[in-house]
């Protein structure tokens, strides 16, 4: 059969079902017309009623400032209950069978004091439900909180700025940071790696350090804490807040039994496996703690 003789046939078939359709168009469109107005000889056109909705405004302005000293870290339009704390920052433990244990440090504002928590804790009645990187997750009853980590400055500036040139020798800046109020400091990731490859480089000089902290053994030969008594390196043991005589008892909740313990927290700190680290010492006789917030 030729193409056209298969078109005229096609044609066939369909002019019927073409011929109902446009009846249909035909009938809904004339339908229409009675139903809705149309223009009319004066000009006027269709408007369809509705809700009056009201202006916005020409702009609309955020407030996304943050608490800094007291509170530091903590949202405006958060719980009250967050406003008693203040999140210095975490680290993480291997447990049984190679598990992590995440820790946070948040210190409690009106106390001065602050406390290490696992996930679960409570510390107060405000429960620690969850632990990341730079932030952490509270709960009291109902209501939730985060607290994200924040390197205020003694001024209330953001970035300290500590270890860049001409800081040095500022009051409460050294080259590996600073002292932002009494028993804690911001320190520079970047700048305790670059001394501690310096003393890689120096091994004499690594050896001051650890012969700076010597042992004290207990009654049956364990060593139950480290006593300062500086051998080298003093701008180091200055710039962190030791002073001779210190004995350090606990860095992050573990008692320091060992050198491998404190080589494992220097290893850390080379991994980037924490942002803060809690010293518990004895000066003159009074238990005292030393804060560090890594950046």
């Amino acid at each position: 059969m030729s193409f056209a003789s298969r078109y005229h046939s096609l044609l066939c078939v369909l002019r019927f079902p073409a011929l109902a359709a446009v009846v249909l168009m035909g009938g809904v469109y004339a339908w229409l017309q009675t139903r809705l107005p149309g223009e009319t000889g004066s000009g006027s056109s269709l408007e369809l009623s509705g809700p009056a909705w009201p202006e916005l405004p020409a702009e609309i302005e955020l407030d996304c400032s943050v608490f800094r000293g007291d509170g530091e870290g903590i949202a405006l339009g958060q719980p009250d209950f967050a406003k008693a704390f203040r999140f210095a920052g975490t680290f993480f433990l291997s447990g049984t069978g190679g598990r992590e244990i995440r820790k946070a440090v948040l210190s409690i504002v009106d106390e001065g004091r602050q406390v290490i928590a696992s996930e679960g804790d409570l510390v107060g009645d405000v429960t620690v439900a969850r632990i990341f990187q730079e932030r952490v997750i509270l709960e009291r009853g109902a209501e939730t909180a985060e607290l994200r980590l924040s390197f205020a400055s003694a001024g209330g500036e953001a970035d300290t700025g500590a270890g860049s040139e001409g800081a040095e020798g500022a009051e409460g800046l050294s080259r590996f940071g600073e002292q932002l109020r009494e028993d804690s400091w911001v320190l520079k990731r970047s700048a305790l790696l670059a001394y501690y490859k310096e003393l890689l480089d120096a091994p004499e000089r690594l050896l001051q350090v650890f012969d700076s902290l010597k042992p004290i053994y207990t009654e049956d030969g364990k060593i139950e804490g480290y006593h300062l008594g500086i051998e080298g390196e003093g701008e180091f043991f200055n710039a962190v807040g030791f002073n001779e005589g210190d004995v350090v008892r606990k860095v992050n909740s573990l008692e320091m039994t060992s050198r491998n313990r404190a080589e494992f927290f220097i290893r850390q700190v080379v991994d980037n496996k924490l942002n803060a680290v809690v010293i518990d010492i004895e000066r003159g006789g009074s238990a005292r703690r030393l804060v560090y917030q890594i950046r």
